[in-house]
């Protein structure tokens, strides 16, 4: 879509944080005023399709200016002890992610499903547990004469 100059000017202005729109221009009607347009104008131009993305691209562009500035800070942040900033930081990096990553194998499930029933559907019997014993005390032995392992009969 093509926008007019005073759109273009309303959607800079609506992407700006409240804390630095100019004075006289805080509100949506002091806006309208100066720029000589009625806040039903506005109201409408708000609702004309694909505005607030064109608002959310313009404000991206003026935070993209500002990008250095914000990344100094957070490299300052993380490097005085700041965990959060820290991960941000090497997330942007591609270095860090909190995503938990889940594989599912069906065969194996269904491997561990025939393993745990017979044929008549009673559970299977399984091996008696296998224990491992580890001295109180380091003995200075290989590791083979270490570890004592004993299965438990029940």
């Amino acid at each position: 879509m093509q926008w007019s100059e005073r759109q273009i000017k309303y959607q800079l202005w609506s992407g700006l944080p409240k804390g630095l729109r100019p004075d006289g221009m805080k509100t949506t009607a002091q806006f309208a005023s100066a720029i000589k347009v009625s806040p039903e104008t506005l109201y409408v131009w708000e609702n004309t399709l694909g505005w607030w993305d064109e608002v959310y691209q313009r404000a991206k562009s003026i935070i993209g200016r500002a990008l250095s500035d914000v990344m100094s800070a957070l490299v300052i942040k993380a490097k005085a002890g700041n965990v959060p900033a820290a991960k941000l930081c090497l997330s942007m990096l591609d270095l860090h992610n909190d995503k938990l990553t889940v594989e599912q194998d069906l065969l194996a499930d269904q491997l561990i499903i025939v393993l745990n029933t017979t044929v008549d559907s009673k559970p299977a019997e399984l091996p008696a547990p296998i224990t491992i014993d580890m001295p109180s005390k380091r003995v200075d032995q290989d590791a083979s004469s270490m570890l004592q392992i004993t299965t438990q009969e029940g």
